[in-house]
């Protein structure tokens, strides 16, 4: 007859297996403490559009070990770029390396490596940047023709980073021969794309400005120098225009200016040279009002009613004489219109 053990030491026996098993389940473990380590939200760092200079950033570093973590060394792949180590990090904590880099027009990038002394090695993230172009003129130098003593106008255009406003400050007071200057802002309007002024990558805007005057009563070429002002953001900018005007009166003559040259001062003798002479529909005539004994001038009027003052060396000049001028005047005015001359020659046999 064999024998069975009671149904309720069977149960005990369990109940006390299980009442094991969740003893050493719940125990509490020795733990080792983690190694140091960082992180940063992201590999890369992009500071965007940013003015050209000096520009600061900031790159936080959280400590994911259970130990302070002391920042040893930091450094950037370009001299561009500088970074200031930050204090040591407690655990969980947060840490702040702050840098500057001195940024150019157009695209631009470093690499940051931060050392913590950890098996990793040097970590490394990626800065990137857009300088923006600084505005510039599209033509540093106006050059224009106008009438002696009347009003003049003419455009400036100013180029500049698209999506950034730029404001006009004024202009800086007028030095040179023509004062009566003044400056608006006509509008605004996009230049994408144009391969002229910059790459198909890069989107620019052009602000247009009117220059406004009068010329000066004497006729002839006058040259001046403004410094127009501006501000984009926070950073002022000082764009020097030069301003060429060709101040011509009822007769004026193309060129202005005329060389004769020889061997020396005996080969002048019998060379020539013309000058084209513009007037006035008034302008009946023309004539000139005087000229040096060595030459000989005469004004003839062709088919298309225009004029030319042929000049001609008729004997030899001076021995210090280098240099002539010619006075024009149209009839029935009181202006004169001058001609410069030249003249180059080597010594005599």
């Amino acid at each position: 007859m064999s024998r069975r053990l009671p149904i309720f030491g069977i149960s005990a026996v369990i109940l006390t297996f299980v009442a094991v098993a969740c003893w050493l389940a719940l125990a509490p473990r020795p733990t080792s403490p983690q190694p140091p380590g960082i992180i940063i939200e992201s590999k890369f760092l992009d500071m965007g559009a940013v003015d050209a200079g000096v520009n600061e950033f900031q790159l936080p570093v959280k400590n994911l070990g259970s130990s302070p973590v002391e920042v040893r060394a930091v450094q950037a792949s370009c001299g561009c770029t500088t970074l200031e180590k930050c204090d040591t990090i407690q655990a969980g904590g947060v840490g702040i390396i702050r840098g500057k880099v001195t940024v150019k027009p157009g695209k631009g990038s470093a690499n940051l490596s931060i050392d913590i002394g950890d098996s990793h090695g040097w970590h490394v993230f990626l800065l990137t940047w857009f300088g923006k172009r600084p505005p510039s003129l599209l033509s540093p130098v106006v050059r224009m023709t106008a009438r002696s003593g009347e009003p003049f106008q003419s455009e400036v255009q100013v180029i500049y980073d698209a999506g950034s406003e730029l404001v006009f400050k004024g202009a800086a007071k007028t030095k040179g021969e023509v004062r009566e200057i003044r400056f608006d802002v006509v509008g605004t309007a996009g230049k994408r794309g144009s391969q002229e002024i910059v790459s198909e990558k890069e989107s620019m805007d052009i602000l247009t400005l009117s220059l406004k005057g009068r010329a000066p009563m004497e006729v002839g070429e006058h040259a001046s120098e403004s410094v127009l002002q501006f501000r984009r953001g926070d950073v002022d900018y000082n764009l020097p225009l030069g301003l060429k005007i060709d101040v011509i009166g009822k007769v004026h003559a193309k060129p202005r200016q005329v060389i004769i040259g020889g061997a020396n001062r005996e080969s002048l003798v019998g060379k020539t040279t013309s000058v084209k002479i513009l007037t006035d529909p008034v302008v009946k005539n023309v004539v000139a009002a005087s000229c040096p004994g060595f030459l000989k001038v005469a004004i003839r009027r062709d088919r298309a009613n225009e004029y030319h003052l042929e000049i001609a060396v008729v004997s030899v000049p001076p021995d210090d004489v280098r240099s002539f001028s010619i006075d024009l005047q149209g009839e029935g005015t009181n202006e004169l219109c001058k001609i410069a001359g030249r003249l180059i020659y080597g010594k005599s046999s």
